[in-house]
């Protein structure tokens, strides 16, 4: 990354696998669980985080890469998907 991503102080989205509501912070390997009843798109759309963001955050808390392009948010599209998936072969 040619410049570090301004990341919001906090972040929600859904554990990859169990889908549970989970909270990412900055630059911290890991997560938090959410709140029981917590709606993270909900809590993302009224603190203007970006799908692109939720997807880079999640990149780099659970695989601890916040140095890797996975965890740079300009690597997704709008919808959080990556640009590297639609690229043409």
């Amino acid at each position: 990354m040619d410049q570090k991503p301004n990341y919001p102080k906090i972040a929600a989205a859904r554990h990859p696998t169990t889908g549970e509501p989970i909270l990412l912070k900055p630059y911290t390997r890991g997560y938090a669980p959410a709140p029981p009843g917590f709606d993270p798109e909900a809590f993302n759309k009224t603190y203007g985080i970006s799908p692109a963001m939720v997807e880079a955050m999640l990149c780099g808390s659970l695989m601890n890469a916040w140095d890797y392009p996975c965890a740079d948010p300009k690597n997704y599209n709008s919808e959080g998907k990556s640009v590297f998936a639609t690229l043409p072969r």
